[in-house]
Protein backbone atom coordinates (compact mmCIF):
# COMPACT_ATOMS: atom_id res chain seq x y z
CA UNK A 1 0.00 0.00 0.00
CA UNK A 2 1.09 3.78 -0.68
CA UNK A 3 3.52 5.18 2.21
CA UNK A 4 2.80 9.05 2.83
CA UNK A 5 4.42 11.25 5.09
CA UNK A 6 3.50 14.14 6.26
CA UNK A 7 5.47 17.39 4.99
CA UNK A 8 7.16 20.25 6.90
CA UNK A 9 10.11 22.80 5.44
CA UNK A 10 11.37 20.71 2.64
CA UNK A 11 11.07 16.92 3.28
CA UNK A 12 10.31 14.62 0.09
CA UNK A 13 8.16 12.16 0.42
CA UNK A 14 8.01 9.01 -1.49
CA UNK A 15 5.14 6.74 -2.05
CA UNK A 16 5.58 3.37 -3.24
CA UNK A 17 3.19 0.75 -4.90
CA UNK A 18 4.31 -3.45 -4.32
CA UNK A 19 3.09 -5.68 -6.62
CA UNK A 20 0.93 -8.63 -4.57
CA UNK A 21 1.65 -11.99 -3.75
CA UNK A 22 4.69 -14.18 -1.49
CA UNK A 23 7.31 -12.61 -3.55
CA UNK A 24 5.97 -8.57 -3.31
CA UNK A 25 8.11 -6.57 -4.96
CA UNK A 26 8.25 -2.30 -5.43
CA UNK A 27 7.53 -1.72 -9.43
CA UNK A 28 7.33 1.97 -8.72
CA UNK A 29 8.08 4.50 -6.68
CA UNK A 30 6.85 8.50 -6.73
CA UNK A 31 7.62 11.45 -5.27
CA UNK A 32 5.69 14.64 -4.57
CA UNK A 33 6.69 17.48 -3.60
CA UNK A 34 5.94 21.46 -3.26
CA UNK A 35 8.57 23.75 -5.45
CA UNK A 36 6.84 26.69 -3.22
CA UNK A 37 8.24 28.25 0.05
CA UNK A 38 6.46 26.64 3.21
CA UNK A 39 3.62 28.37 4.81
CA UNK A 40 2.41 30.79 2.07
CA UNK A 41 -0.84 32.92 2.58
CA UNK A 42 -4.52 32.20 1.80
CA UNK A 43 -4.75 33.61 -2.30
CA UNK A 44 -0.87 32.60 -3.18
CA UNK A 45 -0.71 29.76 -6.10
CA UNK A 46 1.52 26.56 -4.99
CA UNK A 47 3.19 24.47 -6.96
CA UNK A 48 3.75 20.96 -6.28
CA UNK A 49 5.65 18.48 -8.15
CA UNK A 50 5.10 14.81 -8.95
CA UNK A 51 8.26 12.78 -9.83
CA UNK A 52 8.07 9.01 -10.96
CA UNK A 53 11.08 7.10 -10.66
CA UNK A 54 10.49 5.85 -13.68
CA UNK A 55 11.31 7.45 -17.04
CA UNK A 56 8.04 5.86 -19.06
CA UNK A 57 5.39 8.07 -20.08
CA UNK A 58 2.69 8.73 -16.88
CA UNK A 59 -0.09 10.70 -16.20
CA UNK A 60 -1.18 12.55 -13.49
CA UNK A 61 -4.22 13.14 -11.09
CA UNK A 62 -4.19 15.70 -8.25
CA UNK A 63 -6.68 15.49 -5.42
CA UNK A 64 -6.87 17.90 -2.02
CA UNK A 65 -8.57 18.20 1.01
CA UNK A 66 -8.74 19.81 4.22
CA UNK A 67 -6.28 17.50 6.26
CA UNK A 68 -7.98 14.62 7.70
CA UNK A 69 -10.12 15.01 6.10
CA UNK A 70 -12.25 14.16 2.38
CA UNK A 71 -10.46 15.00 -0.74
CA UNK A 72 -11.13 16.02 -3.81
CA UNK A 73 -9.82 15.85 -7.66
CA UNK A 74 -8.49 19.12 -9.00
CA UNK A 75 -7.13 17.62 -11.87
CA UNK A 76 -8.24 14.69 -13.21
CA UNK A 77 -5.23 12.30 -15.16
CA UNK A 78 -3.26 14.00 -17.77
CA UNK A 79 0.07 14.08 -18.61
CA UNK A 80 1.00 17.51 -16.60
CA UNK A 81 3.47 16.31 -13.35
CA UNK A 82 2.57 19.64 -11.46
CA UNK A 83 -0.44 21.16 -9.96
CA UNK A 84 -0.69 24.65 -9.59
CA UNK A 85 -3.44 25.02 -6.75
CA UNK A 86 -4.48 28.53 -4.63
CA UNK A 87 -6.15 27.82 -1.94
CA UNK A 88 -8.84 30.54 -0.25
CA UNK A 89 -8.85 28.83 3.44
CA UNK A 90 -5.85 28.84 5.57
CA UNK A 91 -4.65 25.82 7.11
CA UNK A 92 -3.32 21.81 7.00
CA UNK A 93 -4.24 20.69 3.96
CA UNK A 94 -3.44 16.78 2.28
CA UNK A 95 -2.21 16.95 -1.40
CA UNK A 96 -2.16 13.77 -2.72
CA UNK A 97 -0.37 12.82 -6.42
CA UNK A 98 -1.69 9.65 -8.40
CA UNK A 99 0.68 8.62 -11.23
CA UNK A 100 -0.51 5.57 -13.90
CA UNK A 101 2.77 4.04 -15.52
CA UNK A 102 1.29 4.78 -19.40
CA UNK A 103 3.97 1.55 -20.13
CA UNK A 104 3.18 -1.17 -17.19
CA UNK A 105 -0.31 0.47 -15.77
CA UNK A 106 1.16 0.74 -12.43
CA UNK A 107 -0.16 2.94 -10.16
CA UNK A 108 1.48 5.06 -7.40
CA UNK A 109 0.31 7.31 -5.25
CA UNK A 110 1.94 9.93 -2.18
CA UNK A 111 0.36 12.43 -0.06
CA UNK A 112 1.82 15.09 2.01
CA UNK A 113 0.61 18.01 4.31
CA UNK A 114 1.23 21.76 3.64
CA UNK A 115 0.25 24.60 5.86
CA UNK A 116 -1.77 28.00 4.16
CA UNK A 117 -1.04 30.53 6.54
CA UNK A 118 -3.18 33.67 6.98
CA UNK A 119 -3.33 36.91 6.16
CA UNK A 120 -5.00 38.17 9.33
CA UNK A 121 -3.13 39.44 12.12
CA UNK A 122 -4.02 40.98 15.37
CA UNK A 123 -7.35 40.56 14.53
CA UNK A 124 -7.52 43.21 12.03
CA UNK A 125 -8.40 42.41 8.11
CA UNK A 126 -6.60 42.85 5.07
CA UNK A 127 -6.90 44.24 1.59
CA UNK A 128 -4.32 42.41 -0.61
CA UNK A 129 -3.86 42.33 -4.51
CA UNK A 130 -4.33 39.11 -6.68
CA UNK A 131 -2.78 38.48 -9.43
CA UNK A 132 -6.34 39.71 -11.33
CA UNK A 133 -5.45 43.74 -11.31
CA UNK A 134 -9.87 43.97 -11.20
CA UNK A 135 -9.63 41.37 -8.24
CA UNK A 136 -8.94 41.77 -5.03
CA UNK A 137 -8.46 39.76 -1.81
CA UNK A 138 -10.31 40.59 1.49
CA UNK A 139 -9.09 38.52 4.38
CA UNK A 140 -11.77 38.88 7.59
CA UNK A 141 -10.57 37.83 10.73
CA UNK A 142 -12.48 34.72 12.54
CA UNK A 143 -16.06 35.03 13.47
CA UNK A 144 -17.61 32.85 15.87
CA UNK A 145 -20.90 31.92 14.33
CA UNK A 146 -23.19 33.77 11.60
CA UNK A 147 -22.57 34.79 8.17
CA UNK A 148 -20.50 37.20 6.88
CA UNK A 149 -19.51 38.96 3.65
CA UNK A 150 -18.14 42.32 2.19
CA UNK A 151 -19.71 45.04 1.38
CA UNK A 152 -17.76 47.63 -1.22
CA UNK A 153 -18.27 51.01 -3.03
CA UNK A 154 -16.36 53.61 -5.23
CA UNK A 155 -14.96 55.87 -2.76
CA UNK A 156 -16.81 58.13 -2.34
CA UNK A 157 -20.47 57.70 -2.48
CA UNK A 158 -20.64 55.30 -5.10
CA UNK A 159 -23.38 52.53 -5.00
CA UNK A 160 -22.19 49.69 -2.80
CA UNK A 161 -21.86 46.17 -4.14
CA UNK A 162 -21.50 43.13 -2.00
CA UNK A 163 -20.17 39.35 -2.44
CA UNK A 164 -21.68 36.29 -1.44
CA UNK A 165 -22.03 35.33 2.39
CA UNK A 166 -20.04 32.41 3.81
CA UNK A 167 -20.54 30.73 6.90
CA UNK A 168 -18.13 31.94 9.74
CA UNK A 169 -15.11 29.93 10.86
CA UNK A 170 -13.81 29.93 14.47
CA UNK A 171 -10.46 30.03 14.92
CA UNK A 172 -9.85 30.57 10.91
CA UNK A 173 -10.10 33.35 8.69
CA UNK A 174 -12.89 33.95 6.05
CA UNK A 175 -11.09 35.26 2.48
CA UNK A 176 -12.88 36.91 -0.35
CA UNK A 177 -12.82 37.86 -3.94
CA UNK A 178 -14.00 41.05 -4.29
CA UNK A 179 -14.92 41.45 -8.14
CA UNK A 180 -16.52 44.18 -10.48
CA UNK A 181 -14.08 46.80 -10.23
CA UNK A 182 -12.92 49.67 -12.06
CA UNK A 183 -9.24 50.24 -13.29
CA UNK A 184 -7.40 53.03 -11.28
CA UNK A 185 -10.27 53.36 -9.16
CA UNK A 186 -10.16 53.68 -4.95
CA UNK A 187 -12.50 51.84 -3.06
CA UNK A 188 -13.97 51.42 0.50
CA UNK A 189 -14.12 47.89 2.05
CA UNK A 190 -15.61 46.44 5.16
CA UNK A 191 -16.87 43.21 6.51
CA UNK A 192 -20.62 42.32 7.73
CA UNK A 193 -21.37 40.17 10.34
CA UNK A 194 -25.18 38.66 10.80
CA UNK A 195 -25.22 36.60 13.71
CA UNK A 196 -28.65 37.85 14.96
CA UNK A 197 -27.44 41.10 15.32
CA UNK A 198 -25.44 43.23 12.51
CA UNK A 199 -21.33 43.88 13.21
CA UNK A 200 -20.02 46.11 10.21
CA UNK A 201 -15.70 45.47 10.47
CA UNK A 202 -13.45 48.20 9.81
CA UNK A 203 -13.72 50.59 6.79
CA UNK A 204 -10.34 49.71 4.51
CA UNK A 205 -9.33 51.32 1.56
CA UNK A 206 -7.99 50.03 -2.19
CA UNK A 207 -7.40 51.16 -5.47
CA UNK A 208 -7.24 49.46 -8.44
CA UNK A 209 -4.25 49.91 -10.41
CA UNK A 210 -4.54 50.89 -14.39
CA UNK A 211 -5.01 48.00 -16.73
CA UNK A 212 -2.75 47.35 -19.78
CA UNK A 213 -5.22 44.23 -21.59
CA UNK A 214 -6.72 44.97 -24.80
CA UNK A 215 -10.38 44.73 -24.16
CA UNK A 216 -12.72 44.94 -27.29
CA UNK A 217 -14.13 48.80 -28.02
CA UNK A 218 -17.69 48.95 -26.54
CA UNK A 219 -20.33 51.60 -28.21
CA UNK A 220 -23.98 52.53 -26.43
CA UNK A 221 -26.23 52.35 -29.17
CA UNK A 222 -29.44 52.53 -27.35
CA UNK A 223 -28.78 53.71 -23.61
CA UNK A 224 -30.63 51.90 -20.83
CA UNK A 225 -33.36 54.69 -19.08
CA UNK A 226 -32.27 53.64 -15.83
CA UNK A 227 -28.40 51.88 -15.90
CA UNK A 228 -27.83 52.82 -11.89
CA UNK A 229 -31.56 51.04 -11.16
CA UNK A 230 -31.32 47.68 -13.54
CA UNK A 231 -31.02 44.70 -11.56
CA UNK A 232 -28.86 43.00 -13.78
CA UNK A 233 -26.01 45.64 -14.54
CA UNK A 234 -23.24 44.08 -15.84
CA UNK A 235 -22.84 42.81 -19.00
CA UNK A 236 -20.58 39.47 -19.67
CA UNK A 237 -19.38 38.91 -22.56
CA UNK A 238 -17.96 35.29 -23.55
CA UNK A 239 -16.00 36.54 -26.47
CA UNK A 240 -13.74 34.03 -29.02
CA UNK A 241 -10.28 35.19 -28.39
CA UNK A 242 -8.50 36.22 -31.55
CA UNK A 243 -5.07 36.89 -32.44
CA UNK A 244 -4.66 40.54 -31.68
CA UNK A 245 -6.91 40.89 -28.42
CA UNK A 246 -6.36 37.52 -26.17
CA UNK A 247 -9.27 38.71 -23.76
CA UNK A 248 -11.66 35.47 -24.07
CA UNK A 249 -13.95 36.79 -22.04
CA UNK A 250 -15.00 40.47 -20.26
CA UNK A 251 -17.55 42.32 -18.21
CA UNK A 252 -19.09 45.59 -18.39
CA UNK A 253 -21.14 48.01 -16.82
CA UNK A 254 -24.39 48.92 -19.27
CA UNK A 255 -22.40 52.03 -20.11
CA UNK A 256 -19.27 49.90 -21.84
CA UNK A 257 -17.15 50.30 -19.02
CA UNK A 258 -14.71 47.31 -18.43
CA UNK A 259 -15.33 45.78 -14.90
CA UNK A 260 -13.56 42.78 -15.57
CA UNK A 261 -11.72 40.28 -18.26
CA UNK A 262 -9.78 36.77 -18.43
CA UNK A 263 -6.62 37.47 -20.91
CA UNK A 264 -4.12 34.80 -22.30
CA UNK A 265 -1.74 35.35 -19.23
CA UNK A 266 -4.81 33.72 -16.63
CA UNK A 267 -5.24 30.45 -18.38
CA UNK A 268 -3.11 30.22 -21.85
CA UNK A 269 -5.39 30.96 -24.70
CA UNK A 270 -5.66 28.91 -27.17
CA UNK A 271 -7.75 28.32 -30.28
CA UNK A 272 -11.29 26.77 -29.12
CA UNK A 273 -10.91 28.70 -25.48
CA UNK A 274 -13.48 30.30 -24.22
CA UNK A 275 -16.51 30.77 -21.23
CA UNK A 276 -19.32 28.36 -21.52
CA UNK A 277 -21.78 29.34 -18.15
CA UNK A 278 -21.04 31.66 -15.28
CA UNK A 279 -21.74 29.96 -11.88
CA UNK A 280 -23.33 31.13 -8.76
CA UNK A 281 -20.76 32.51 -6.34
CA UNK A 282 -18.03 33.53 -9.08
CA UNK A 283 -16.69 30.48 -10.72
CA UNK A 284 -16.83 30.05 -14.31
CA UNK A 285 -16.92 27.34 -16.49
CA UNK A 286 -14.64 26.96 -19.53
CA UNK A 287 -13.51 24.91 -22.45
CA UNK A 288 -9.90 25.52 -22.84
CA UNK A 289 -7.90 24.12 -25.82
CA UNK A 290 -4.71 22.42 -24.88
CA UNK A 291 -1.82 21.53 -26.85
CA UNK A 292 -2.64 23.35 -29.95
CA UNK A 293 -5.99 21.71 -30.20
CA UNK A 294 -9.15 23.59 -29.04
CA UNK A 295 -11.69 22.54 -26.96
CA UNK A 296 -10.05 20.02 -24.79
CA UNK A 297 -10.38 20.62 -21.17
CA UNK A 298 -13.43 21.30 -19.67
CA UNK A 299 -12.13 23.68 -16.38
CA UNK A 300 -13.63 25.53 -13.82
CA UNK A 301 -12.08 28.84 -12.78
CA UNK A 302 -12.67 31.17 -9.76
CA UNK A 303 -13.62 35.01 -10.58
CA UNK A 304 -9.47 35.70 -10.03
CA UNK A 305 -8.33 33.42 -13.19
CA UNK A 306 -7.15 30.45 -10.57
CA UNK A 307 -8.15 26.88 -11.77
CA UNK A 308 -10.53 24.87 -9.47
CA UNK A 309 -10.90 21.79 -10.80
CA UNK A 310 -9.97 20.18 -14.86
CA UNK A 311 -10.58 17.36 -16.32
CA UNK A 312 -9.62 16.22 -20.71
CA UNK A 313 -11.23 14.23 -23.79
CA UNK A 314 -8.74 11.97 -22.94
CA UNK A 315 -9.41 11.32 -19.57
CA UNK A 316 -13.47 11.50 -20.27
CA UNK A 317 -12.62 9.29 -23.37
CA UNK A 318 -11.07 6.47 -21.08
CA UNK A 319 -14.42 6.17 -18.92
CA UNK A 320 -16.36 6.54 -21.82
CA UNK A 321 -14.74 3.85 -23.10
CA UNK A 322 -15.47 1.66 -19.71
CA UNK A 323 -19.00 2.31 -20.23
CA UNK A 324 -18.99 1.27 -23.87
CA UNK A 325 -19.11 4.37 -25.55
CA UNK A 326 -17.50 6.28 -28.64
CA UNK A 327 -14.72 8.34 -28.06
CA UNK A 328 -15.02 12.24 -27.77
CA UNK A 329 -12.97 14.58 -30.01
CA UNK A 330 -13.63 17.33 -27.97
CA UNK A 331 -15.55 19.28 -25.10
CA UNK A 332 -17.78 22.14 -26.48
CA UNK A 333 -20.29 24.69 -26.31
CA UNK A 334 -22.48 23.73 -23.46
CA UNK A 335 -21.65 22.78 -19.72
CA UNK A 336 -24.59 22.41 -17.24
CA UNK A 337 -24.42 22.07 -12.99
CA UNK A 338 -27.48 20.26 -12.13
CA UNK A 339 -29.61 21.02 -9.18
CA UNK A 340 -27.74 17.71 -7.56
CA UNK A 341 -24.41 18.91 -7.76
CA UNK A 342 -24.04 16.55 -11.14
CA UNK A 343 -22.62 18.32 -14.40
CA UNK A 344 -23.20 17.68 -18.04
CA UNK A 345 -21.14 18.36 -20.79
CA UNK A 346 -21.27 18.28 -24.50
CA UNK A 347 -18.82 16.20 -26.77
CA UNK A 348 -18.43 15.68 -30.43
CA UNK A 349 -18.27 12.27 -32.00
CA UNK A 350 -17.41 11.03 -35.23
CA UNK A 351 -18.16 7.98 -37.55
CA UNK A 352 -18.05 6.59 -41.23
CA UNK A 353 -21.28 6.46 -42.37
CA UNK A 354 -21.89 4.54 -45.94
CA UNK A 355 -25.16 4.92 -47.95
CA UNK A 356 -26.19 8.03 -45.91
CA UNK A 357 -26.05 11.63 -46.13
CA UNK A 358 -24.21 11.26 -49.82
CA UNK A 359 -22.96 8.79 -51.83
CA UNK A 360 -19.84 6.15 -50.44
CA UNK A 361 -18.43 6.85 -46.69
CA UNK A 362 -18.98 9.79 -45.25
CA UNK A 363 -17.00 11.19 -42.23
CA UNK A 364 -20.29 12.62 -39.84
CA UNK A 365 -19.55 14.69 -36.87
CA UNK A 366 -22.52 14.16 -34.04
CA UNK A 367 -22.31 14.97 -30.31
CA UNK A 368 -22.38 13.34 -27.29
CA UNK A 369 -24.14 14.14 -23.92
CA UNK A 370 -21.96 13.32 -20.94
CA UNK A 371 -22.80 13.20 -17.44
CA UNK A 372 -19.95 13.93 -14.54
CA UNK A 373 -20.23 13.48 -10.99
CA UNK A 374 -19.24 15.84 -8.39
CA UNK A 375 -15.71 14.46 -8.76
CA UNK A 376 -16.25 14.92 -12.70
CA UNK A 377 -16.60 11.36 -13.15
CA UNK A 378 -18.27 10.13 -16.50
CA UNK A 379 -21.66 8.64 -15.06
CA UNK A 380 -23.75 8.55 -18.09
CA UNK A 381 -23.85 8.89 -21.80
CA UNK A 382 -26.24 9.95 -24.93
CA UNK A 383 -24.91 9.68 -28.09
CA UNK A 384 -26.94 11.01 -30.86
CA UNK A 385 -25.93 8.18 -33.45
CA UNK A 386 -28.28 5.93 -31.11
CA UNK A 387 -30.95 8.20 -31.08
CA UNK A 388 -31.33 10.70 -33.82
CA UNK A 389 -31.58 8.97 -38.16
CA UNK A 390 -28.33 9.93 -39.49
CA UNK A 391 -30.08 9.50 -43.01
CA UNK A 392 -31.75 13.27 -41.83
CA UNK A 393 -28.68 15.09 -42.59
CA UNK A 394 -27.95 18.99 -42.05
CA UNK A 395 -30.99 21.09 -42.81
CA UNK A 396 -28.24 23.43 -44.94
CA UNK A 397 -26.06 20.41 -45.59
CA UNK A 398 -23.01 22.12 -43.47
CA UNK A 399 -19.87 20.25 -44.13
CA UNK A 400 -16.34 21.43 -41.81
CA UNK A 401 -12.95 20.84 -41.93
CA UNK A 402 -12.09 22.00 -37.94
CA UNK A 403 -12.42 24.17 -35.79
CA UNK A 404 -11.28 27.52 -37.82
CA UNK A 405 -14.04 26.36 -39.71
CA UNK A 406 -16.68 26.85 -37.10
CA UNK A 407 -15.96 23.11 -36.29
CA UNK A 408 -14.88 20.45 -33.83
CA UNK A 409 -11.76 18.71 -33.81
CA UNK A 410 -11.71 15.69 -37.00
CA UNK A 411 -10.20 12.54 -36.46
CA UNK A 412 -11.30 9.70 -39.19
CA UNK A 413 -11.13 12.66 -42.20
CA UNK A 414 -10.10 15.49 -43.07
CA UNK A 415 -13.71 17.06 -43.86
CA UNK A 416 -16.82 15.58 -42.26
CA UNK A 417 -20.87 16.64 -42.46
CA UNK A 418 -21.35 18.75 -40.07
CA UNK A 419 -24.65 17.07 -38.91
CA UNK A 420 -26.06 18.21 -35.33
CA UNK A 421 -23.61 21.17 -34.30
CA UNK A 422 -26.18 20.84 -30.88
CA UNK A 423 -25.15 24.48 -29.25
CA UNK A 424 -26.90 24.26 -25.55
CA UNK A 425 -28.17 22.12 -22.86
CA UNK A 426 -31.79 23.06 -20.29
CA UNK A 427 -32.56 21.28 -17.85
CA UNK A 428 -36.10 20.51 -17.19
CA UNK A 429 -37.27 20.48 -13.30
CA UNK A 430 -40.73 19.20 -13.83
CA UNK A 431 -38.80 15.85 -15.48
CA UNK A 432 -35.82 15.28 -14.45
CA UNK A 433 -35.10 15.44 -18.60
CA UNK A 434 -33.01 17.18 -20.82
CA UNK A 435 -33.45 20.10 -23.79
CA UNK A 436 -30.55 19.67 -26.42
CA UNK A 437 -30.47 23.05 -28.95
CA UNK A 438 -29.24 20.97 -32.30
CA UNK A 439 -28.52 23.66 -34.15
CA UNK A 440 -27.70 22.07 -37.47
CA UNK A 441 -31.17 20.19 -37.11
CA UNK A 442 -33.54 23.01 -36.71
CA UNK A 443 -34.47 20.94 -33.70
CA UNK A 444 -34.91 21.02 -29.92
CA UNK A 445 -34.95 17.39 -28.48
CA UNK A 446 -36.25 16.61 -25.34
CA UNK A 447 -33.86 13.80 -23.83
CA UNK A 448 -35.37 10.89 -21.47
CA UNK A 449 -32.25 11.91 -19.13
CA UNK A 450 -34.44 11.24 -15.30
CA UNK A 451 -31.62 12.51 -13.39
CA UNK A 452 -29.25 10.18 -14.70
CA UNK A 453 -31.23 7.00 -14.68
CA UNK A 454 -33.15 7.53 -18.16
CA UNK A 455 -32.71 5.44 -20.96
CA UNK A 456 -31.66 8.35 -23.95
CA UNK A 457 -34.62 7.86 -25.68
CA UNK A 458 -36.02 10.94 -27.65
CA UNK A 459 -39.41 11.87 -25.76
CA UNK A 460 -39.81 14.43 -28.54
CA UNK A 461 -38.76 16.99 -31.80
CA UNK A 462 -39.42 20.55 -31.69
CA UNK A 463 -38.86 22.46 -34.74
CA UNK A 464 -39.78 22.38 -38.67
CA UNK A 465 -40.81 18.64 -39.69
CA UNK A 466 -40.45 17.51 -36.04
CA UNK A 467 -43.36 16.41 -33.40
CA UNK A 468 -45.11 19.70 -33.00
CA UNK A 469 -47.82 21.43 -34.93
CA UNK A 470 -47.09 25.56 -35.15
CA UNK A 471 -49.90 27.88 -33.97
CA UNK A 472 -50.27 29.46 -37.57
CA UNK A 473 -49.31 27.02 -39.63
CA UNK A 474 -46.91 28.90 -41.16
CA UNK A 475 -42.93 27.56 -41.30
CA UNK A 476 -41.26 30.69 -41.62
CA UNK A 477 -42.59 30.87 -38.07
CA UNK A 478 -40.10 28.30 -36.64
CA UNK A 479 -36.48 28.89 -35.07
CA UNK A 480 -33.80 27.98 -37.35
CA UNK A 481 -30.14 27.36 -36.27
CA UNK A 482 -31.48 28.44 -32.81
CA UNK A 483 -29.25 28.92 -29.74
CA UNK A 484 -29.26 29.09 -26.02
CA UNK A 485 -32.41 27.18 -24.97
CA UNK A 486 -33.93 27.33 -21.92
CA UNK A 487 -36.95 26.52 -19.86
CA UNK A 488 -38.55 30.01 -19.15
CA UNK A 489 -41.48 28.87 -17.08
CA UNK A 490 -43.42 25.95 -16.46
CA UNK A 491 -44.21 24.40 -20.50
CA UNK A 492 -42.41 27.57 -21.95
CA UNK A 493 -38.96 27.80 -23.92
CA UNK A 494 -36.90 30.85 -24.55
CA UNK A 495 -34.46 30.92 -27.34
CA UNK A 496 -32.46 32.91 -30.22
CA UNK A 497 -33.49 32.30 -33.28
CA UNK A 498 -30.67 33.09 -35.47
CA UNK A 499 -33.43 31.99 -38.84
CA UNK A 500 -30.52 30.62 -40.89
CA UNK A 501 -32.79 28.63 -43.35
CA UNK A 502 -35.56 31.59 -43.48
CA UNK A 503 -33.12 33.99 -43.90
CA UNK A 504 -31.17 31.78 -46.94
CA UNK A 505 -34.54 32.35 -48.88
CA UNK A 506 -35.54 35.76 -47.98
CA UNK A 507 -33.56 39.30 -49.39
CA UNK A 508 -31.88 41.50 -47.21
CA UNK A 509 -32.86 42.78 -44.71
CA UNK A 510 -33.78 39.42 -43.08
CA UNK A 511 -34.07 39.71 -39.05
CA UNK A 512 -32.43 36.96 -36.56
CA UNK A 513 -35.45 36.87 -33.47
CA UNK A 514 -36.24 36.63 -30.04
CA UNK A 515 -38.48 34.16 -29.10
CA UNK A 516 -40.67 32.31 -26.67
CA UNK A 517 -42.71 29.08 -27.44
CA UNK A 518 -45.28 27.86 -25.13
CA UNK A 519 -45.57 23.78 -25.42
CA UNK A 520 -48.32 21.69 -25.01
CA UNK A 521 -46.44 18.17 -24.57
CA UNK A 522 -49.54 16.15 -24.54
CA UNK A 523 -50.75 17.62 -27.85
CA UNK A 524 -47.81 18.03 -29.33
CA UNK A 525 -48.68 21.62 -30.09
CA UNK A 526 -46.58 25.04 -29.81
CA UNK A 527 -47.75 28.23 -29.44
CA UNK A 528 -45.31 31.51 -30.53
CA UNK A 529 -45.85 34.24 -27.38
CA UNK A 530 -43.30 36.49 -28.39
CA UNK A 531 -41.64 36.47 -31.96
CA UNK A 532 -39.17 39.44 -31.98
CA UNK A 533 -37.14 41.02 -34.73
CA UNK A 534 -34.03 41.97 -33.89
CA UNK A 535 -32.89 44.23 -36.29
CA UNK A 536 -29.78 42.73 -37.57
CA UNK A 537 -29.00 38.89 -38.86
CA UNK A 538 -26.70 37.03 -37.04
CA UNK A 539 -25.87 33.97 -38.77
CA UNK A 540 -24.33 31.96 -35.87
CA UNK A 541 -23.82 32.27 -31.87
CA UNK A 542 -26.40 33.96 -29.55
CA UNK A 543 -27.92 33.90 -26.04
CA UNK A 544 -31.41 34.91 -24.58
CA UNK A 545 -32.43 35.53 -21.35
CA UNK A 546 -35.40 36.64 -18.90
CA UNK A 547 -34.37 39.41 -16.95
CA UNK A 548 -35.95 40.20 -13.36
CA UNK A 549 -38.07 43.57 -14.62
CA UNK A 550 -39.82 40.95 -17.07
CA UNK A 551 -38.13 41.95 -19.88
CA UNK A 552 -35.40 39.78 -22.36
CA UNK A 553 -31.31 40.14 -22.83
CA UNK A 554 -30.87 38.51 -26.12
CA UNK A 555 -27.29 38.45 -27.24
CA UNK A 556 -26.48 38.78 -31.01
CA UNK A 557 -23.04 37.01 -31.16
CA UNK A 558 -21.75 37.75 -34.79
CA UNK A 559 -23.93 40.00 -36.48
CA UNK A 560 -23.67 40.48 -40.24
CA UNK A 561 -21.81 42.01 -42.24
CA UNK A 562 -19.86 42.88 -39.31
CA UNK A 563 -18.67 41.19 -37.53
CA UNK A 564 -19.33 42.86 -34.19
CA UNK A 565 -21.81 41.58 -31.03
CA UNK A 566 -24.89 43.56 -29.52
CA UNK A 567 -26.14 42.99 -26.21
CA UNK A 568 -30.11 43.61 -26.40
CA UNK A 569 -32.56 44.16 -23.69
CA UNK A 570 -36.05 43.78 -25.14
CA UNK A 571 -39.38 44.25 -23.71
CA UNK A 572 -42.13 41.35 -23.77
CA UNK A 573 -43.83 43.45 -27.08
CA UNK A 574 -40.80 44.01 -28.83
CA UNK A 575 -39.44 47.27 -27.82
CA UNK A 576 -35.56 47.68 -27.81
CA UNK A 577 -35.19 49.24 -24.78
CA UNK A 578 -30.90 49.07 -24.50
CA UNK A 579 -28.72 48.18 -27.11
CA UNK A 580 -24.85 47.79 -26.45
CA UNK A 581 -21.89 46.66 -29.24
CA UNK A 582 -19.04 45.67 -28.47
CA UNK A 583 -16.02 44.90 -31.14
CA UNK A 584 -15.98 41.04 -31.18
CA UNK A 585 -17.47 37.93 -31.74
CA UNK A 586 -19.29 36.95 -28.82
CA UNK A 587 -19.96 32.84 -28.00
CA UNK A 588 -22.80 34.17 -25.64
CA UNK A 589 -23.69 37.47 -23.29
CA UNK A 590 -25.17 37.29 -19.95
CA UNK A 591 -26.82 40.16 -18.25
CA UNK A 592 -25.88 39.91 -14.30
CA UNK A 593 -26.65 41.03 -10.93
CA UNK A 594 -22.91 40.92 -10.26
CA UNK A 595 -19.93 38.70 -10.91
CA UNK A 596 -21.23 36.28 -8.40
CA UNK A 597 -24.79 36.41 -9.43
CA UNK A 598 -25.73 34.81 -13.09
Amino acid sequence: MPISTKWAATVVVAATVFAGGPDARAVESLLLFPISPADLPVGTTIFFKAAPASADAHVFRFRVGTAGGASSVVRDFAPRSYLDWTPMDDGAFDIEATARNLVTGDITTAAITYTVSSRVTAGTPVVSPTRHPLVALYSAPPCETGLIRVRYSVNPGGREQATPFKLCRPGRSVNFHVAGLYADTPYLLRHEIVAGDTTMGPTLTHRTPVVTAVMPPTLVLNPHDDPGGAVEGIVLHGTLADDVRKTATFATDLEGRALWYYDKSMFGWQVGSHILRPLPGGNLLMSNGENGVAWQMLREMDIAGNSIRETTVPRVNEQLAALGHDPVTALHHDALRLPNGRMLVLGSVERLLTGVQGPGTVNVLGDMLIELDSEWQVTWAWNAFDHLDPRRAAVLRETCTGPLDGCRPLTLAPRANDWTHTNSIAYSPADGNVLLSVRNQDWIVKVDYRDGTGTGAIVWRLGKDGDFSLAGNNDRLWFSHQHDVSVDSANTLLLYDNGNARCRLTPPPCQSRGQILQINELLRTATLRMNVGLGHYARVVGSAQRLANGNYHFGSGWVYPGPHSEALEVSPVGGVTYRLAAASITYRSWRMRDLYTP
